[in-house]
């Protein structure tokens, strides 16, 4: 069916009856899009859709969480005068110096350093440890009450880390754990397949 769908679209576009978001005749095109934010969806919008693609979602719901890849958000996520200049990017690359490894001949491919990385990235992401409670005074010493816990950027239930390998998912999983994120889902390509998150890290 599909191949006669795109088959019937070309012959379609040849004729003249094509153009941005075009259908095969008796088809509709889904153009409209709910979920994603609009910079996720300009770069596949002009590759494969002619820039046809419409963000349909509520963009200020889906405005990227104020956080630092390095974990040094202040009280309001950014500085005031750094949050009008340069609003947080909907993606974000992060390079790593590191090296695949396999274990063995039977075993998948990771590499630790990302794996590491992709850790760190994770938790600035849910709030770099900024809900912990801070050490207990002295005896002699009259403390203020500390200040109530700020929610993080994201919760971790709502971030998944996709890998392709499942060495290194695991690996990734692990590392997450050790730090008190096992609430974040953690996956191959084909675990995540037909799910969904506010916040996505790939690691390569």
């Amino acid at each position: 069916l599909l191949d006669l769908w795109l088959r019937a679209a070309g012959k379609e576009q040849a004729r003249g009856g094509g153009g941005p978001g075009a259908a095969a005749p008796g088809a509709g095109a889904l153009l409209r899009n709910y979920r994603s934010h609009a910079a996720l969806l300009a770069l596949p919008g002009r590759l494969f859709y002619e820039a046809a693609l419409i963000p349909a979602a509520d963009q200020a719901a889906l405005a990227p969480p104020a956080w630092s890849p390095d974990g040094e958000a202040d009280e309001g996520g950014r500085e005031e005068a750094d949050t009008a200049a340069t609003p947080p990017p909907a993606t974000l690359f992060y390079g790593v110096r590191g090296a695949a490894v396999r274990p063995s001949a039977a075993d998948a491919w990771a590499n630790p350093v990302e794996a590491a990385t992709v850790a760190c990235l994770v938790e600035a992401l849910c709030g770099g440890g900024q809900n912990q409670p801070s050490s207990a005074p002295a005896p002699d010493t009259q403390a203020p009450p500390p200040p109530p816990p700020r929610p993080p950027p994201v919760a971790p239930a709502a971030v998944g880390v996709i890998c392709l390998y499942r060495l290194q998912a695991r690996a990734v999983r692990a590392m997450l754990r050790a730090r008190g994120l096992g609430g974040v889902r953690v996956g191959t390509v084909d675990d995540f397949q037909g799910q969904e998150v506010d916040a996505a890290v790939i690691s390569t």
